[in-house]
């Protein structure tokens, strides 16, 4: 297992001395064959990782995030104004509760902020993850989304504390660009609206499926 960070060079081997040299270089985060399991935010949002404004970009590789839960959103990670890109790994058994609020979104992962918001996902599979509310995977609050050459299977918006529950698969707000390529949706489930995915833009945005 391997988490490794790349600083950009120039702040390597170099302590930053004068009030010139102060900007800062965001570095780039890739987690390889990594598993993230039974990992709990208990007061907020990402139950095995969050990225927040201005975080480095994050790579996710030939990695497991399994059995994770927050008791707001996002169950295994949540991305507010910032870039995951996550390749040929699993996403499986995510839970997003909403013990505390009453609400919950994205029992896999909850995207929100504005359109520097971006998560690509490629040859993954998200499977069996569970929202109260919105979005039994993903729940788009903002950015844009692309998911290809993936699998969403089994999710499901329970709605099982509020009563309420929609887009068992994906459930978009307010995305700017998504697009979902050469992927199979199946066996998705919501209590209410939208067993795969549920769309309720409040702003305009694309979503494109080929």
């Amino acid at each position: 297992n391997q988490v490794r960070e790349d600083s950009p060079p120039a702040l390597n081997n170099q302590t930053r001395t004068t009030r010139e040299d102060t900007s800062y270089v965001p570095m780039q985060i890739t987690v390889d064959n990594v598993t993230f399991n039974n990992n709990r935010a208990l007061e907020g949002t990402g139950g095995a990782m969050a990225i927040f404004n201005g975080s480095p970009d994050v790579t996710i590789t030939d990695s497991n995030i399994t059995d994770n839960t927050s008791e707001n959103a996002g169950g295994g990670l949540a991305i507010y104004n910032g870039t995951i890109t996550i390749e040929r790994s699993v996403i499986e058994g995510n839970q997003a509760v909403g013990n505390l609020s009453g609400f919950s979104h994205g029992g896999a992962m909850l995207m929100a902020g504005d359109e520097t918001t971006v998560v690509i996902i490629t040859a993954s599979t998200l499977s069996s993850n569970i929202s109260d509310n919105t979005g039994g995977a993903i729940s788009v609050f903002g950015g844009s989304l692309t998911f290809e050459r993936s699998l969403l299977d089994n999710n499901r918006a329970s709605g099982a504390l509020s009563g309420f529950g929609v887009g068992g698969g994906i459930h978009f707000v307010a995305n700017q660009y998504s697009y979902i390529r050469n992927s199979t949706l199946s066996r998705n489930s919501a209590k209410d609206q939208g067993g795969g995915i549920y769309n309720q833009p409040v702003y305009p945005g694309i979503l494109w499926i080929d």
